[in-house]
């Protein structure tokens, strides 16, 4: 590519996602139709800045912002930016633009988000083994993660490859609670406990989680961040609301694509 070209702005498609082959899935490809179909573009410019500032999307993201960052010259983007990016516009544009208000609603659709890291990385496992590139990167940070409880990570992945979107919908509500728990502590100035005993809540709290260790690299400090910066920590009315339809829509779906398809309805 010259470097006029490199300056244009790219609308995705199907064509613009790299190995694209191994990632189909009914999930997948309803994630990638609705990222198509709501304009999402590869912007050469946010690719630059994404280089100089990894973290960007985690304090500035917003619904309204449809661009990728390409991670090749070429202006393709990963399967993985896609599933991420594509769960997070999905869910919070359920709601108003000004997240004022939407805690609840951003820190679900993190853990919506997040957590299918875990479930496409099963779906994969079973499709592709570890040939496939997501499953080899997403395996190195499980094994990494049981390495350090110094616990055999064959049991926990056998029983999610046995239900994978019920490992899913698990992690899901574990995040989402666990997030909500640490917005709590942050918020609420009225708690006179010391530093140490909103940690021990934490701690209890993860000891509780099934799937700790396959969602224990999160950034889970950054989304609390996130979320008292833009919607001041609080939950309106109209957040819990759509926050629990979304959750009800999780509850009673099977499948990804199920799922995917109640909340593009709702």
């Amino acid at each position: 590519m010259n470097t006029q070209q490199n300056s244009q702005v790219i609308l995705l498609s199907k064509d613009r996602v790299l190995n694209i082959g191994r990632y189909r899935d009914k999930g997948f490809d309803l994630i990638l139709d609705h990222m198509i179909v709501a304009g999402f573009c590869i912007n050469p410019n946010y690719t630059r800045l994404h280089e100089v500032l990894p973290t960007v999307d985690k304090y500035y993201w917003k619904p309204c912002q449809l661009v990728l960052a390409a991670n090749r010259c070429d202006g393709k983007v990963s399967g993985h930016n896609v599933i991420h990016q594509g769960i997070h516009h999905m869910v919070v544009s359920r709601g108003p633009e000004d997240l004022s208000g939407m805690s609840h609603l951003v820190l679900l659709g993190e853990a919506l988000a997040s957590a299918s890291n875990l479930y496409f990385c099963l779906i994969y496992f079973l499709k592709w083994g570890v040939k496939h590139p997501f499953v080899r990167n997403e395996l190195k940070v499980y094994q990494r993660a049981y390495w350090k409880h110094k616990q055999a990570i064959l049991p926990d992945l056998n029983r999610a490859l046995k239900d994978p979107f019920g490992a899913y919908r698990t992690s899901v509500h574990e995040i989402f609670q666990l997030s909500l728990l640490m917005l709590d502590l942050a918020h609420d100035n009225s708690r006179n406990e010391p530093t140490y005993e909103f940690s021990a809540m934490i701690a209890d709290k993860m000891s509780e989680m099934k799937n700790w260790k396959f969602n224990s690299s999160y950034d889970y400090h950054t989304f609390i961040l996130y979320v008292l910066w833009h919607c001041r920590g609080k939950s309106s009315q109209i957040d819990k609301t759509v926050s629990a339809a979304v959750m009800q829509a999780l509850d009673s779906s099977d499948t990804m694509d199920e799922f995917i398809k109640k909340i593009q309805n709702q």
